[in-house]
């Protein structure tokens, strides 16, 4: 929903970090001042003891956006299973960003709804298979 100009303004607040298959990304517990986009790998979310495996995150999706959103302790932690590209979007720069364009912020909080809707269903769905 964004165009090409406003992506960019949002890429710019954005800092590029590498991950070795099995480095942590983040500890459930943690708090979350930043939002995760894999630009390229996958990022597995794990329960703390990393016994149970709740999903896993691929090339374009978002992860960290429960904390990121909320302001309170991370609920998973992750673990990047490939070697892994993730864009990491500070929570401050980012509503400072939102509150000169609000329309920006506008799809950018419908865009991460429609996201977690997606992941609990799955999840949901997943549980009932199980």
């Amino acid at each position: 929903g964004l165009g090409e100009g406003e992506l960019r303004r949002v890429a710019r607040l954005s800092t590029q970090k590498l991950y070795r298959p099995g480095e942590v990304v983040f500890e459930e517990g943690s708090e979350g001042r930043e939002l995760y986009v894999v630009e390229r790998g996958e990022v597995e979310i794990r329960t703390k003891t990393g016994d149970k495996l709740i999903g896993s995150i691929r090339n374009g999706a978002v992860l960290g956006e429960i904390a990121f959103l909320n302001g309170e302790p991370r609920t998973a932690r992750a673990v990047s299973k490939t070697a892994s590209i993730l864009r990491v979007i500070n929570r401050s720069d980012f509503e400072r960003l939102i509150q000169r364009e609000l329309h920006l912020g506008r799809i950018f909080y419908q865009n991460v709804a429609i996201d977690l809707a997606d992941k609990l269903k799955k999840t949901v769905i997943q549980s009932k298979a199980a």
